[in-house]
């Protein structure tokens, strides 16, 4: 009998771990509306004075370099512009997608086009790449210094969490982003990789709610002797479509965001949010005014939007170009830089 139950509970604990998918934790109506505090953590791990709001609001559920991704504009509360976050579940993954970084004088590398963030298959405790590569530092007068950043990550079980919006059972992540200092040893030998310094990071998913807490713990440079501050995000409302509309939570004015990526090199989206459901007209015009395409002219209803614009259906060259949204009572341009 004993044995009986110990085999249920066992295929219990099984079919928990593997019946979890990444689409149970990612919510992917349009619409939905994430509120979070922000904090800076002080070198002992304390909130530093008071929190700032910001606000998560999915646009669009659509292709994004090869993933079905969900878009999520993020913005300080009361901000006009925010930033973009790229999130594609798959399977029991969770890929995102983050802009490259390079810093010609000083160190180049590109990122790929996504990262696999949170593997929900990942055996316990066990560290797993994210992304790994090497490159140079390069320091006027003192030359190059060889690199290796490492992203790794590790599913650490279910963990209850409390925070503003409540308590949650989420499945806790711990993620190390790591910079190492490579020492070249005799071939074939690989090289030794030393450790400069680790920011830890631990993330907390409930189903649908996406991250629900994320915590980036200070850490300490030792070699020159500094304490980094950390941060602290906590979901305080999550409003879904439904909620949304009952409460008629609407952008408090009409707003055309910063293109991205830019400067782009092919193609680049667009985004705007309307207060009210209204005619719009979006076009794209070179630095002589000569318009290059009308990318939208129809009605659109009130919420968050984006359309794609591919520089490279129309022979453009390099240089500044400009994106104009049109109302019947207003006129929104701004400039982007194309690079081919």
């Amino acid at each position: 009998m004993k044995s009986n139950i110990f085999t249920l509970i066992f295929f219990i604990i099984i079919e928990t771990i593997f019946s979890q998918t990444a689409n149970q934790y990612v919510p992917l109506e349009v619409g939905n509306i994430w509120i979070n505090n922000f904090y800076l953590l002080d070198s002992t791990g304390n909130p530093i004075g008071q929190p700032q709001i910001i606000v998560d609001s999915s646009i669009a559920y659509q292709e994004f370099l090869g993933k079905q991704t969900l878009f999520v504009i993020r913005k300080p509360a009361g901000a006009p512009i925010g930033d973009t976050l790229w999130i594609a579940p798959s399977g029991q993954s969770i890929f995102i997608h983050q802009r490259s970084i390079e810093f010609d004088t000083i160190v180049t590398f590109h990122l790929p086009d996504w990262f696999e963030y949170y593997r929900f298959g990942s055996s316990l405790g066990s560290f797993y790449t994210i992304y790994r590569f090497d490159t140079t530092l390069t320091i006027p007068q003192l030359g190059t210094i060889p690199l290796r950043i490492l992203v790794r990550g590790a599913r650490l079980g279910i963990d209850t969490v409390t925070v503003p919006a409540g308590f949650f059972n989420a499945v806790k992540f711990k993620i190390e982003i790591k910079v190492q200092y490579l020492v070249s040893l005799p071939p074939p030998l690989p090289p030794f990789a030393i450790d400069i310094l680790t920011i830890p990071v631990n993330d907390w998913l409930a189903q649908g709610r996406y991250i629900v807490k994320s915590l980036q713990e200070p850490f300490s440079v030792d070699t020159l002797g500094i304490t980094i501050p950390g941060s602290l995000y906590e979901l305080v409302e999550f409003r879904s479509v439904t909620s949304i509309k009952e409460n008629n939570f609407l952008p408090e004015k009409l707003t055309l965001n910063q293109n991205y990526p830019n400067p782009f090199n092919g193609k680049t989206i667009i985004s705007f949010s309307l207060p009210e459901a209204m005619k719009i007209n979006l076009e794209v015009y070179d630095c002589l005014g000569r318009r290059i395409s009308e990318l939208i002219n129809d009605e659109f209803k009130s919420g968050e939007h984006l359309v794609e614009f591919d520089a490279e259906k129309f022979g453009l060259r390099s240089g500044v170009y400009f994106y104009s949204l049109k109302t019947e009572r207003t006129i929104v341009t701004r400039s982007m830089i194309y690079l081919k």
